[in-house]
């Protein structure tokens, strides 16, 4: 906290009160310490830049005339000096430190100062090594840091603000207001050129998300641009964010929610499903055998349709035939090598029971055994309660989503996909009381989904004014859309053939008066394919 004394601020760090021009210092019990003119400089430079090192030729140029013949052993006996003054331990500093070959820093912060990175979102920093280079290495660093920066925060909304801070202190230093991802940056020198080591944190955990070495000065750098690879080195960065943050949290929750959240973490909202398969694939093809990543790419297959499938069901668009190929050539792929992950392996289940064919009964089997083995139950539950209720275990499939909702956080992603499950399943069944029991909460949660689930959950005679105004501007192409997108979700997935019609019912009902039989759709190439399942409940 800053002291008022003859005047003028003093700031305090630890036990001891400095004058702003740092002339004198105060300690707590009384005793007043003097600086010489070479002293004040150092103390100075040090005390201006916090965890900054100083190689011993800028502090000697901080104290030093052009043309002085002082050596820089001269600053090793100037700090001694000031240790001593300062009562500060060479062996245990707890002023003063050094680094061995780089220089020496300040470690205090002022009592009661607020960190530069607090209440941003990223922080690059601390950077590290830039003391032990010469000037010329030491001023690309400097300018790649800032050109890194600048190239990373369009990666993250608008509102997620990415700042650098050289010297950004241990999260310890921090509150509530503490950086959610934070980058440091390690610099070393090589033959003819600079490297610098990148590693990306979740800040107020420090668990690691992402680490690379790469060349940032040099023949090499030179000729590739160095503008446009710190666009592109931010870009990767970025994205192995995102896939740490999501791989990092799946057994707390399934796998397609984690990577919304992870979205949500980088942006102001989650990443549109192309830019997520553009990440995915160009992770996907410098880390071929990280099978988690295969997993992810499958599961954003998927995700195109739960984002987009309106839009593209609207259009007469179906490509469903070639994704569903190619979620099962990277989910068989990967299979055999996500045995030992529990959550992983859920997810890889969840897709073979999506692509449905000769895999459903595996991909049952496959979650009722981890059910029964596995710590990792808020993937396992959520995902193990669909396919139950699927194959007509209904109540069974609703007491694993009960779970699973329990162990989700309110207002979460987590939650909300939990309801919509629920959604689906009730219907199935045509319990009317539960599933409005269950879209009040929805509704409650998330206002704005209303007019979408009246046309497909609500009551056909009380619809929100929300889903009458969607209809009076709806057009029969997205009205047949809609039909499409519910029985590609949803209701194709369902064995007994009365859970199917009741799944479709109320949308069939809500769209035909509006349009006419005309919006029904065709048969889809899956509503063959399915009509063939056994329409009795299996058991498991």
């Amino acid at each position: 906290m800053a002291e008022e004394a003859t005047g003028q601020t003093w700031v305090r760090y630890g036990q001891m009160l400095f004058s702003p021009d740092f002339t004198s210092a105060r300690r707590d019990d009384g005793i007043e310490i003097t600086f010489t003119r070479s002293e004040r400089r150092v103390l100075a430079t040090l005390i201006g830049r916090p965890g900054r090192v100083f190689s011993r030729d800028m502090l000697l140029d901080a104290i030093t005339e052009i043309g002085s013949d002082s050596s820089d052993r001269s600053i090793d006996f100037l700090i001694n000096r000031l240790r001593r003054k300062l009562g500060d331990n060479a062996r245990s500093p707890q002023m003063i430190g050094a680094r061995y070959g780089e220089g020496y820093l300040w470690l205090l912060k002022p009592v009661g100062s607020r960190p530069a990175a607090a209440g941003a979102h990223v922080v690059v920093g601390p950077v590290r090594g830039t003391g032990a280079l010469d000037p010329d290495l030491q001023a690309a660093a400097t300018q790649f840091a800032d050109r890194f920066v600048a190239q990373l925060a369009p990666n993250f909304g608008p509102s997620r603000r990415v700042v650098l801070d050289p010297d950004c202190p241990h999260r310890s230093a921090f509150g509530a207001d503490a950086p959610v991802i934070g980058v440091d940056l390690t610099f070393l020198t090589r033959a003819g050129g600079l490297d610098c080591v990148f590693r990306a944190t979740e800040f107020r955990t420090g668990r690691t998300l992402s680490i690379r070495r790469e060349a940032i000065a040099g023949a090499q750098v030179a000729e590739n641009g160095a503008q446009a690879q710190a666009e592109a080195l931010a870009a990767r960065i970025a994205t192995e964010i995102w896939a740490g943050l999501a791989v990092g949290t799946v057994q707390t929750e399934p796998l397609q929610v984690a990577m919304q959240n992870a979205s949500l973490a980088i942006a102001d909202g989650p990443h549109g499903w192309a830019e997520s398969h553009r990440r995915l694939q160009a992770l996907a093809a410098e880390r071929p055998d990280d099978h988690a990543i295969r997993i992810m790419l499958a599961n954003n297959i998927r995700t195109k349709y739960i984002q987009h499938g309106l839009e593209i069901f609207a259009a007469g668009e179906d490509s469903t035939a070639a994704d569903e190929a190619g979620i099962e050539a990277l989910v068989t792929g990967s299979l055999p090598f996500v045995q030992d992950d529990p959550a992983l392996l859920a997810s890889a289940g969840d897709l073979l029971f999506f692509i449905g064919g000769g895999y459903r009964r595996m991909a049952v089997e496959l979650l009722e055994d981890l059910n029964r083995s596995t710590v990792a139950l808020p993937s396992t539950l959520m995902t193990l309660g669909a396919m139950r209720y699927y194959v007509g275990e209904v109540e069974a499939g609703l007491q694993a989503l009960d779970l699973a909702q329990s162990m989700a956080e309110p207002n979460s992603e987590f939650e909300i996909y939990v309801i919509c499950l629920k959604c689906q399943a009730l219907m199935a069944i045509n319990d009317r009381e539960r599933l409005d029991e269950v879209l009040a909460l929805l509704y409650q949660r998330r206002p704005a989904i209303r007019f979408l689930y009246d046309i497909l959950y609500g009551r056909p005679d009380a619809l929100s004014p929300d889903a009458q105004g969607a209809l009076a501007m709806m057009t029969v192409e997205q009205a047949r859309g809609i039909l499409i997108f519910a029985d590609y979700l949803c209701a194709r997935h369902f064995t007994i053939a009365e859970h199917r019609e009741n799944s479709l019912k109320i949308p069939r009902a809500v769209l035909t008066a509006r349009f006419g039989p005309e919006v029904l759709p065709p048969p889809m190439r899956w509503s063959q394919a399915e009509a063939a399942l056994e329409e009795t409940p299996q058991t498991y």
